[in-house]
């Protein structure tokens, strides 16, 4: 945490806000890295069925190649997503231990 002499320090009030707002900041990314874990996961298992030597990998070049993107894409979301939620973890980890 960064602090600047030149402030006041909080009121109690403005910190119990500040806890509360930490508080719903996490909650908020835990639901979403929760879900993108979920997503990520499962976009996997859509993939998985036209890998060799399973039953739709006949058909992997005409629409097996092409759905492997979708996890692709669900990767960035998922390290999005659990990153903010890692931020906003230690943001109210900081705040607790002040």
């Amino acid at each position: 945490m960064i602090y600047d002499t030149t402030e006041s320090p909080l009121s109690d009030d403005e910190l119990v806000e500040v806890k509360q707002n930490a508080q719903v900041r996490f909650d908020l990314w835990r639901k979403r890295g929760l879900y993108s874990t979920g997503a990520l996961l499962l976009g996997c298992a859509f993939v998985y069925p036209f890998l060799k030597g399973h039953s739709l990998h006949s058909h992997w070049e005409s629409f097996g190649k092409y759905l492997l993107f979708l996890p692709m894409v669900l990767l960035l979301v998922f390290l999005y997503c659990n990153g903010l939620w890692w931020g906003a973890w230690q943001a109210r980890r900081d705040l607790e231990k002040d």
